[in-house]
């Protein structure tokens, strides 16, 4: 049987923040497919392949943890940076006090993402 696939022979680079670059690692791990075709799906709208045996409901949580910390950590880093700005140092404090709460605990998410790789 011959692949009836075209051969991908452009290559795209792009760059990514480590916030955002873990929100797409996190998404393609809870779809249980490699990062690559996880983002190629998304860019070109295409049907993100599954695999045979159903994911684990604990790595698509994590999965949907990581991004939901993430997102607090940027409403935390908009509030750091507006306390800041009126010099509110008590808000300000905090703010990246809970910033970095929120941090170590995406980063335990990422762990155990990777712990079950």
């Amino acid at each position: 049987m011959q692949n009836t696939q075209p051969k991908r022979t452009r290559i795209l680079t792009v760059r990514f923040t480590p916030n955002e670059y873990a929100r797409l690692k996190a998404m393609a791990h809870a779809a249980e497919i490699e990062l690559s075709a996880y983002v190629r799906s998304m860019l070109v709208d295409a049907e993100v392949p599954r695999r045979a045996r159903g994911k684990s409901p604990n790595i698509a949580a994590l999965g949907k943890t990581l991004v939901a910390l993430n997102r607090i950590g940027n409403n935390l880093n908009q509030i750091a940076r507006v306390a800041h700005r009126i010099g509110d140092v008590t808000v300000y404090d905090q703010a990246n006090s809970d910033r970095a709460l929120v941090a170590a605990a995406a980063q335990a998410v990422v762990a155990a993402l990777d712990d079950n790789a």
